[in-house]
């Protein structure tokens, strides 16, 4: 009995390519660290340009549709229910 032969269409491990989950969760943890940086520096400005509002959608900030996703609990609110979803 020899060792079991892999199938050609399953797909292998590679070490070398960083995996899609990895660079989410590296651009989360960038997003939170911003966040508060920005947050502290001017107050207001996550709230107003990054999450997403009808307000923003018709003063044309489009961008809300995919910053909105990367915020971190209510702007000016307590940190720790923004993390609980890295959990």
């Amino acid at each position: 009995m020899g060792s079991p032969r892999i199938q050609p269409f399953i797909p292998r491990w590679t070490t070398g390519r960083r995996s899609v989950v990895t660079l989410l969760v590296a651009a989360s943890v960038l997003a939170f660290v911003a966040q508060n940086i920005v947050e502290n520096s001017y107050k207001g400005f996550t709230g107003q340009w990054l999450c997403l509002s009808w307000a923003g959608i018709q003063h044309g900030y489009y961008w809300q549709f995919i910053s909105y996703l990367f915020i971190h609990g209510e702007p000016g609110g307590p940190v720790m229910i923004g993390v609980v979803h890295l959990l």
